[in-house]
């Protein structure tokens, strides 16, 4: 029996259903494939993300860490040196005032020395003129300070000074035997004084 005219006409349009839904499926399996490749360059970003985060957490932020302590202590460190320097620069303000407090008291007591050795020998001069020989000799012991000046003067007038303890030597070694020795040096030996003492100050 030959095919009726619908049956004739059905049969291309289910040949062609058939082609649409094998195209369908196609297309279908090729979405799902593309899902599953996206899905997975997804999880590859996620993941690729996490590792980044995480070397970001464990390497990054502990070095910035740590260059930021090394900020803060350089930055302590040059404020330690601020007030290291500051310190230096009070303590050489008080060495320079300390040493001049030091030359002053030095001229005071070479002023001192002076004056008293130049009065020891002028009191030794007048008892020795009034025949008073203990006396005189106790007023020369009392001027054997002297000595004591030549750690206060310059070096170049120290050879002054021994001359000048050498002359109080002479003078004590005559007082016995001749007065007027003993007087004559005492006169150069309170000349020198005098002249030592005007070449410091300027007082009578």
């Amino acid at each position: 029996m030959e095919p009726t005219g619908q049956e004739k006409t059905a049969a291309p349009a289910a040949e062609t259903s058939t082609a649409g839904e094998a195209q369908a499926g196609k297309e279908s399996r090729a979405g799902r494939a593309m899902t599953r490749m996206l899905r997975r360059l997804l999880g590859l970003l996620i993941v690729f993300g996490l590792g980044a985060i995480a070397v970001l957490y464990s390497l990054y932020i502990p070095t910035r860490q740590v260059v930021y302590d090394q900020e803060v202590g350089l930055q302590q460190a040059q404020e330690r040196i601020t007030e290291l320097e500051e310190q230096v620069a009070s303590l050489s303000v008080l060495e320079s005032e300390n040493l001049e407090l030091r030359k002053e008291l030095d001229e005071a007591n070479l002023h001192t020395l002076l004056l008293s050795a130049l009065a020891n020998v002028n009191a030794a001069r007048v008892a020795l003129a009034e025949d008073d020989i203990a006396t005189a000799r106790a007023y020369l012991a009392e001027a054997n300070t002297i000595k004591d000046l030549a750690a206060l003067v310059a070096p170049e007038q120290r050879d002054a000074v021994t001359d000048m303890v050498k002359r109080l030597e002479l003078a004590v070694s005559e007082i016995d035997k001749d007065k007027f020795a003993a007087l004559s040096d005492l006169d150069v030996l309170a000349a020198n004084l005098t002249q030592l003492k005007n070449t410091f100050f300027r007082d009578p």
